[in-house]
């Protein structure tokens, strides 16, 4: 995820929700922890948590963009029985 994309969309994405995987995922850019492994139901969850925040995110396009791929990113990997990690770097 590009720094400008994160910076912009944390008060969107962190700011409205307080919990739930998208959340995990935004704040996980600057964790302790390399890996975010998500899988399975997870997968379900962390898209409902995207479908959730898109209408904020109507003025951020980058942001829009970036959770609308990683939303359909999701169902991909569910829909074939895999997962998605993320990894800080």
């Amino acid at each position: 995820m590009d720094e400008h994309v994160w910076q912009r969309g944390y008060p969107l994405v962190v700011g409205k929700m307080q919990q739930g995987l998208l959340q995990d995922f935004w704040r996980h850019h600057y964790r302790n922890c390399p890996e975010l492994p998500v899988c399975g139901s997870g997968l379900l969850e962390l898209h409902n948590d995207i479908l959730a925040v898109m209408p904020w995110c109507a003025l951020e396009g980058q942001v829009q963009r970036f959770l609308g791929d990683l939303g359909k990113m999701c169902l991909r990997a569910h829909s074939q029985g895999g997962g998605l990690q993320v990894v800080a770097d």
